[in-house]
């Protein structure tokens, strides 16, 4: 579900990106393309490991967090 969630920001990300590479081909050449390119493929790693460690932190801690607040009760 976190890795869903973190896929949909990816894309909107990504609508940014691809458009500053149009410019950024005229404005630095190809050193500009590369450079965001690059950043994309960051911002993808970033979405897969803390999609993967979101989700299993969540997993987790949930159940410890309920089990607390029923102790509460």
């Amino acid at each position: 579900m976190a890795t869903v969630i973190e896929l949909i920001g990816l894309r909107v990300f990504s609508r940014l990106v691809f458009s500053l590479i149009a410019s950024n081909a005229v404005t630095f050449g190809p050193v500009g393309t590369a450079l965001v390119i690059q950043s994309w493929l960051v911002r993808v790693g970033v979405v897969v490991f803390g999609g993967a460690l979101m989700g299993r932190l969540l997993y987790e801690e949930l159940p410890r967090m309920a089990h607390a607040l029923k102790r509460r009760r």
